[in-house]
């Protein structure tokens, strides 16, 4: 399985010797609502109601494949080259958390094609 993989403490070089250069469509996903007949917000994941979205004309002014998904609205956007590693079994993660400590698995879903992000947690952050 693919994952992309970052470290807490390095966000500008390549976070660890297994990480390999890989890229991936962006994609921006929103929620949209509406007001019902008893004032309560209720979400309504259509391109028509996100056009009525204070953010709806920059939302269909950027980005391609404008269209309704998981529950809210989506857009590409720019191909972001990111740092992804294969780990194909659990021994596989299981020695990644061996050499480099203490990791958070995290679910990815702005990147097209990688469903989760590993980050080699070795600097505190809030």
């Amino acid at each position: 399985m693919k994952f992309k993989i970052e470290r807490t403490s390095v966000w500008d070089s390549k976070p660890c010797d297994e990480a390999m250069h890989g890229s991936a469509t962006y994609i921006d996903r929103r929620m949209t609502f509406h007001l019902d007949k008893a004032g309560m917000y209720c979400p309504q994941p259509t391109l028509e109601q996100a056009r009525q979205q204070s953010w709806g004309t920059e939302f269909f002014s950027k980005g391609a494949n404008h269209r309704e998904e998981k529950g809210g609205v989506a857009r590409d956007l720019d191909v972001e080259n990111i740092w992804v590693i294969d780990i194909a079994t659990l021994e596989d993660l299981l020695t990644l958390q061996g050499k480099y400590g203490d990791l958070i698995i995290k679910e990815e879903d702005c990147l097209e094609g990688i469903t989760h992000t590993i980050e080699i947690y070795d600097y505190y952050r809030e």
